[in-house]
């Protein structure tokens, strides 16, 4: 809880502790610690078991959160790409691909139409929420040209976010 970068040092051998609960404390203690804990964060979640995986995807997301607040928008653009492939939780990969958007506007329009397509509801509704959010004309028109490539159901939701967008070249 104190972030205290030298401390990662102690906690770090503690993510392979043979009791879950214990790993699973010291990547969320690592997670908070942020950046200084990165290395030992992106290695544990190569390897974590299925319990653990979601808690260090969870503590490297953090890590990529304070490099995105610190400027750094390709590493934290890379970070957020190895939790949305981590074979970890939807809601970590969900969270983990709004990141991916935000840490990269410019090239945020095909991971937003890549969600639009998905089969999984999360990721559809995260998509919904980053038409209502994504800035530009040019955002609105690549987006609704996605329309006639969706289901009925979709295209209703997706008209829905696009009216909220009050953009002119919605209409």
């Amino acid at each position: 809880n104190r972030r205290d970068a030298r401390s990662a040092a102690e906690l770090a051998p503690r993510l392979s502790d043979a009791a879950a609960q214990v790993a699973g404390a010291a990547a969320a203690a690592l997670g908070k610690i942020g950046v200084p804990a990165l290395a030992p964060l992106t290695a544990a979640l190569a390897g974590a078991p299925a319990p653990l995986r979601a808690v260090v995807a969870d503590a490297c997301l953090l890590c990529a959160d304070a490099l995105l607040a610190q400027g750094k928008r390709d590493d934290a653009a890379a970070l957020y790409d190895r939790g949305r492939a981590a074979d970890g939780p939807a809601p970590v990969r969900i969270a983990a691909t709004r990141g991916a958007v935000l840490a990269r506007p410019a090239g945020a329009l095909p991971l937003v139409v890549e969600q639009l397509q998905s089969r999984e509801p999360g990721r559809v509704a995260l998509a919904l929420f980053l038409v209502r959010e994504l800035p530009g004309g040019e955002a609105t028109k690549r987006i609704a040209d996605e329309l006639a490539r969706l289901a009925a159901e979709r295209q209703l939701l997706l008209l829905a976010a696009l009216a909220d967008r009050r953009d002119a070249a919605a209409v």
